[in-house]
């Protein structure tokens, strides 16, 4: 049986939230993480890109993200504490659009290959 503490969660951020953190907020906090190393990749063509090679960077921190402050109910609600990651393009190509995905995540990732598994 699954139960809440087997669960795990990777999704794929936008916003740039309220965080506890000395920069406030989590697109400069993460802006400013450690990197945890490069990773190269090969993308096929989409209706978006044309295939190209990508050296991406990853970097990584845990922070805690703030409860909203136009919530219906933030007295009922906690700070929740997760792992995000930057992964970006080193060198973004002259035409189209870059890699960038922030990552929201409770899986560990205290080095490199937890980071890119």
């Amino acid at each position: 049986m699954l139960t809440h503490s087997d669960s795990q969660l990777l999704i794929r951020a936008e916003h740039n939230r309220k965080v506890r953190h000395e920069l406030d907020y989590l697109i400069p906090a993460i802006e400013q993480a450690p990197v945890l190393g490069q990773q190269t990749l090969t993308l096929e063509r989409n209706p978006e890109r044309s295939a190209r090679s990508a050296t991406l960077t990853v970097r990584g921190l845990q922070v805690s993200i703030e409860v909203p402050r136009h919530h219906k109910q933030p007295k009922q609600c906690q700070p929740v504490t997760l792992n995000v990651l930057l992964v970006e393009e080193a060198t973004p190509p002259s035409e189209g659009k870059p890699i960038r995905w922030l990552l929201l995540t409770t899986l560990p990732i205290d080095n490199f290959e937890q980071g890119c598994d």
